[in-house]
Order: C-alpha cells, then structure tokens, then sequence
C-alpha cells in the first residue's frame, strides 16, 4: 500500500506505528513487574532493558523495511529476492 499510495498512507502506518509502540513496550514492563511483584525478581536473570531493547529494535527494522517499500513498485516488493536466494 506504501508503494502504491505514497505518502498519504506513509503518513498513516507512521502514525498507527507511533501509538503502538508505547502499548508494545508497556506489555514487556507489565510482565517484568508482574514477576517482580509476584515472585520479588524475574526467573533465569532475565533483564528489563534486554526485552524493551529487543522490542525497539524489532520496532524499528519493521519501520525501515515499510519504509523502504515507499520507493519500490509493488512487483519489486512482491518478488524481491530474499537474502537466502542470493
């Protein structure tokens, strides 16, 4: 849709992305607080920033790779070689 539509429906996945990231986030801190709370540390040393930072970074490469398809064609992103195929 990116590729199609341009920056109307950009500007819209930007937005929506935006706002889920704070949930995304709130998510991985509920459930170390959970832990924390119930059982005074979390199980095998699991560390907070290593789950938020996980979660940025996931956030952040599904961002770039939408937005990369802002300058492909639909056909390029449909068909495109995989990093296995090359």
């Amino acid at each position: 849709m990116v590729a199609e539509f341009g920056d109307s429906v950009w500007e819209a996945v930007e937005n929506k992305m935006s706002t889920l990231l704070t949930p995304a986030i709130g998510v991985v801190n509920e459930l170390f607080d959970y832990q924390e709370a119930l059982h005074g540390e979390v199980a095998f040393d699991l560390k907070r920033d290593d789950f938020v930072d996980y979660a940025v970074t996931q956030f952040q490469k599904r961002m770039d790779r939408i937005e990369k398809a802002r300058s492909q064609t639909v056909e390029e992103i449909l068909f495109r070689e995989t990093p296995d195929e090359q």
